[in-house]
């Protein structure tokens, strides 16, 4: 299956305490043309309260690393990234998409939004985070209720 190219962003914390963090990131990390960067910028960009949960997300928990999917991936909202541990095989992630007011949600991601979860997080291995073998759990739900998920101490 062909992504579109990028197909996430990382969200690093200190990016996010401006407005226009995704134009920033885009300029800084894709490498494409000019006049190509207005799009990759709009597929990136934060709607509906998603910009406030990354920054409370990687504000509360400095061991989550976080990256915003391309809309046009067709895999999520975000995937979360936990690194605590040093083992990269052990680090779990988590494909989010964001639902205003719904509550908490642990699925196989079968809805349009979710169904290249699996491909973006394998592109995410590319870079070293997580294991080529990863398989991100897939989360929906209202912001309130997925910051409160990563609050809970897990199993690793």
């Amino acid at each position: 299956m062909s992504l579109p190219s990028p197909s996430f962003l990382p969200l690093p914390r200190a990016s996010l305490a401006r407005r226009d963090a995704v134009r920033q990131l885009v300029r800084a990390r894709v490498d494409a043309p000019r006049h190509e960067r207005a799009t990759i910028t709009h597929a990136f960009a934060f709607k509906d309260g998603e910009l406030q949960f990354a920054r409370e997300l990687l504000q509360t928990w400095s061991c989550l690393w976080l990256y915003r999917v391309n809309q046009r991936a067709f895999g999520g909202d975000f995937v979360v990234v936990d690194v605590s541990s040093p083992v990269i095989a052990r680090r779990p992630a988590y494909a989010i998409d964001l639902k205003r007011a719904r509550p908490l949600r642990l699925h196989d991601g079968t809805g349009v939004q979710l169904r290249n979860a699996p491909a973006v997080v394998q592109q995410i291995a590319a870079t070293g985070v997580v294991d080529a073998e990863c398989r991100p759990s897939i989360l929906t739900g209202d912001a309130r209720e997925l910051l409160a998920f990563f609050a809970i101490p897990r199993k690793r």
